[in-house]
């Protein structure tokens, strides 16, 4: 009695113990390193992701002293330029953003998806 007794006990300690270890861990770790595009979108992805890695550059008062005369601010301008931005991400001389990390391989997925939904705005 005593055995099982310990034995459902430290089952139960173990089943929790799995959960709550995951409980902060991004859907990419816990997918064991997938990159969910499922839901990628201009709003919620590209552009948050071009302001935070582009903009100090490539904003429209800065494009032509920084940013070599391209503006990537706003949709239009993303959207003109979406498959020379994917091509700066990914070359191996002198990737975006200069000066930068390196960005991850999930968000050029995540780009590259967008791009090939036509670049929607939405």
């Amino acid at each position: 009695m005593t055995y099982r007794l310990v034995l459902s006990l430290s089952t139960l300690f173990l089943f929790f113990i799995s959960f709550s270890a995951c409980k902060n861990n991004s859907k990419e770790k816990l997918l064991g390193g997938i990159c969910d595009t499922s839901d990628t979108k201009f709003s919620t992805f590209v552009n948050p992701f071009i302001t935070s890695k582009c903009l100090s550059c490539h904003s429209t008062a800065n494009a032509g002293s920084a940013g070599g005369g391209t503006d990537l601010e706003g949709y239009n301008n993303i959207s003109d330029h979406s498959s020379s931005i994917l091509s700066s991400m990914i070359r191996t001389n002198n990737p975006m953003p200069k000066n930068g990390s390196t960005i991850d391989a999930c968000s050029i997925t995540k780009f590259q998806s967008w791009l090939n939904q036509g670049t929607p705005n939405n």
